[in-house]
Parts: structure tokens; C-alpha cells; sequence
């Protein structure tokens, strides 16, 4: 039961609406005293009855306050207008709490003080009252303004992190592709024969793979690297494919130099093409044709399709890790097209 209530004390809601009925309670009161006090012909007799209805008076006006704000919060964000915001949140907030107060306090007259002329002998007392209600318009709407900002910015900061933690995460598994045992394996295999057949290819291929490898090592944690960069390792790779399969690929490059100049997440189209490798089958009678080249605002990676293989190890992560990096980047979907061909196209980030 301790537990049971420990866990409503600290829930935002119970926290959000207790706070509301305390300072509800507590200006109630003062602002009943100060009428006691400072008003002409009030009867200055503190009852329990009257100090009720300051007290309900102010939770009364504290929620119809609360839910008005949260309207205009709605119709003019703070984010946009926020000039606008704040004057139409102070005018707003002492209107309505000057029409139920005035209200109350008339209703209250009627009742018990039974005054026949209310406006004229409370006059300056309304006066006054007024006055005091707009300055706690400009508190609260001034407070309210404070905490909102806080807010937005801590949810701010914590998405932050998040998102940065996803794309990390997914940069991760993405450098987990090219650096798994397999790839590793089929590399190793393919230098133990070339050493004996020709040094001069064994070493050009040792160096576009260490080049491979260090641009995967450096870049695992940047959110873009340049477009002509990913395309220089894609060469790279495109040479270590030549070698392997010979024959059996076809390339085609052509990106125009102004999309060189854009960006891309790391080892995009590295992935798109291991994923065309991957999921076909090469033969020298049916080769694979690979075209990366810019369509309109994309960069699209095409490849015909021939047979699937019949045994395809895969982390599961190609397509799926890049459609939720551009997600994260620059909200854009990618576009997938499963047709004669399978083709990606990937948004243009200048």
C-alpha cells in the first residue's frame, strides 16, 4: 500500500494537478484577505464559509486558467510567435480570472454582505483587485513561459541523445557487416592466390582493402562523409570485387559533380552493393550489372536480377539500417523499387 502510494505522489499527472489546487488554495485565500483588509464597507468577520469559497474560487479559476493556456499553447506555439504568445497568455489569463473573481465576489455580495449598489462602494477595491490579478497574470503567464522552455528544451536534449545513440547503434551495425569473419575470410582467401599468381595484384588489392578498412574504422562515427569519398571507396571495393568474381560484375558510375559535393551516411552504398552481391547469383553468362547514378534529387544504386543464390549469409541490417539512418538525418524515406530491376534511391543531403 506505501508503494502503491509513493507511486501516485510521484506521478506527473497527481504532481501537475496538486500543484494547480495548492496555489489555487493559497492565492484564493490571500486575495479573500486582502478584500477583508483593504476593502471599503466589507465585512472584515473571517468565517469558515468565506474562506472556503476563496479557497474553491481559486482552484476554480486556477483550472479554467490552466486549460486555456494549454489551448493557446495549441493555437499560437510559443516556438513560432512567441511574442505574440506571451501577450495574448497575460491579457487571456487576467481576463478570465477577473470575470470569475468579480463574478464570485458579486455572487458573494448578494448572498451575504447584501450591499444594494456593489459597484459603487467597491469600487476602488475592484480597482485594486484588478490590478492585483494582472500582476499575477504576468507571474504565472512569466513562470509558465520559464517552465515551458525548460521543458522543451530537456525533451530536446533527451531526443538528442537518443537519436545519437540510434545512429550510433546503427553505424555500428553497419561497420559489424564489413568487418564479419566472412568478408574477412573470402578477402584472405583471394590474397593467398594472388601472392603466387601475380605480387603486383596481390599488393593493390592488400591496399584497397586496408583502404576499405580504414575508411570503415574512421568513419563508423561521423553521420555523413562526403559523397565523392564513399565513391572512392566504393572504387576500392568495386576493384576487390573484379578480382574475386572477374568477369561476372558490370559497373557503371555516373554521378555529376555537383552531387559528388553532397553527403551520405557512411558505407551506404557499400552496403547496397554487398546486398546486390549478396542476394544474386554470378556467372559469367549472366553478370551483374550495378549502376550507382544520380536521378533528379537522388542517388540511385540499380542492379538487375538473376538468380538467388541458394545459401545467403546476411546480418538482416542493409536496407532496414539505412532506411532508419535517413529516418533519423533528415526524415526522408528512401525509395525502394523491386521491379525488372531492384533499385535504392537515396535522398541528395547538400
Amino acid at each position: 500500500m506505501q508503494q502503491l502510494y509513493q507511486r501516485i505522489l510521484n506521478h506527473q499527472g497527481v504532481k501537475k494537478h496538486f500543484l494547480i489546487c495548492f496555489i489555487g488554495i493559497l492565492l484564493g485565500i490571500l486575495i479573500y484577505y486582502y478584500l477583508l483588509l483593504n476593502g471599503e464597507k466589507v465585512d472584515q468577520t473571517i468565517s469558515i464559509g468565506g474562506v472556503s469559497a476563496a479557497a474553491f474560487c481559486g482552484v476554480f479559476v486556477g483550472y479554467i486558467v490552466y486549460v486555456v493556456t494549454l489551448k493557446l499553447d495549441q493555437l499560437i506555439p510559443w516556438k513560432n510567435q512567441m511574442p505574440n504568445r506571451l501577450a495574448i497568455g497575460i491579457v487571456s489569463s487576467f481576463v478570465i480570472s477577473l470575470f470569475v473573481v468579480l463574478g464570485l465576489f458579486y455572487m458573494y455580495n448578494e448572498f451575504f454582505i447584501l450591499e444594494p449598489d456593489f459597484f459603487s462602494i467597491y469600487k476602488q477595491t475592484l480597482i485594486n483587485l484588478s490590478i492585483l490579478l494582472f500582476i499575477l497574470s504576468i507571474i504565472y503567464t512569466l513562470i509558465y513561459f520559464a517552465l515551458y522552455s525548460y521543458h522543451s528544451f530537456v525533451t530536446l536534449q533527451i531526443e538528442t541523445v537518443q537519436q545519437e545513440r540510434t545512429q550510433i547503434e546503427l553505424q555500428l551495425k553497419a561497420l559489424k557487416s564489413q568487418i564479419s569473419p566472412h568478408f574477412l575470410f573470402n578477402n584472405l582467401n583471394t590474397i593467398s592466390s594472388l601472392v603466387f599468381e601475380d605480387t603486383v595484384k596481390a599488393e593493390h588489392y592488400i591496399r584497397r582493402l586496408a583502404n576499405i578498412y580504414q575508411f570503415t574504422l574512421n568513419s563508423y562515427h561521423e553521420k555523413l562523409v562526403p559523397l565523392a569519398k564513399e565513391l572512392d571507396i566504393i572504387a576500392s571495393y568495386q576493384y576487390l570485387l573484379d578480382i574475386r568474381f572477374k568477369n561476372k560484375i558490370h559497373w557503371t558510375v555516373d554521378i555529376s559533380e555537383t552531387h559528388q559535393k553532397s553527403m551520405i551516411p557512411p558505407l551506404t552504398l557499400q552496403m547496397l552493393v554487398e546486398n546486390a552481391i549478396k542476394h544474386n547469383e554470378l556467372t559469367a553468362e549472366n553478370p551483374l550489372s550495378i549502376i550507382i547514378k544520380t536521378v533528379d534529387d537522388y542517388i540511385c544504386v540499380e542492379n538487375n536480377l538473376t538468380s538467388a543464390p541458394k545459401k545467403i549469409e546476411s546480418f538482416n541490417i542493409g536496407l532496414t539500417n539505412i532506411k532508419e539512418r535517413y529516418k533519423l538525418l533528415i526524415n526522408k524515406e528512401i525509395i525502394v523499387d523491386h521491379g525488372l530491376n531492384f533499385s535504392v534511391k537515396l535522398p541528395v543531403m547538400i
